[in-house]
């Protein structure tokens, strides 16, 4: 993106000054030690992700035989919204509200602005987008 964040929450955001911050917190220059530790961090956790296709697999095949979110994280000790967040990155599970923020962020809004928009808090926002 042109103002240098990161599209995919835009929580990642480099500065003017060549300055990285996540969430607000400084995280220094692309050679800081701190960026080198926070990238490390993203990394270790798409790998723990990739890990999970089993669990992931196990919770879709789950859900399809009792079509309920609600027996599905209750079975698996998973917030409903994560297991949500699951079905929408294996396009098992779609609403209104879901077909609007796909909408919305499609468009190249973020989910800041989708939340304003809507009147969402973001972490609900968040909890409506596929898994990467």
């Amino acid at each position: 993106m042109d103002d240098g964040s990161f599209a995919s929450v835009d929580a990642l955001h480099l500065d003017h000054d060549g300055i990285y911050y996540y969430n607000k917190k400084r995280l220094g220059s692309i050679t800081s030690e701190e960026f080198q530790k926070h990238i490390d961090t993203i990394t270790n956790n798409i790998a723990s992700m990739s890990a999970n296709e089993t669990e992931f697999d196990e919770i879709c095949e789950y859900y399809s035989s009792v079509n309920s979110i609600n027996k599905a994280a209750n079975q698996f000790g998973l917030s409903e919204q994560r297991i949500r967040r699951i079905l929408i990155t294996r396009g098992l599970y779609t609403s209104d509200l879901y077909n609007k923020i796909k909408e919305m962020f499609s468009l190249g809004k973020t989910v800041d602005e989708i939340s304003k928009e809507l009147g969402i808090p973001r972490k609900q926002i968040v909890s409506y987008l596929p898994y990467e």
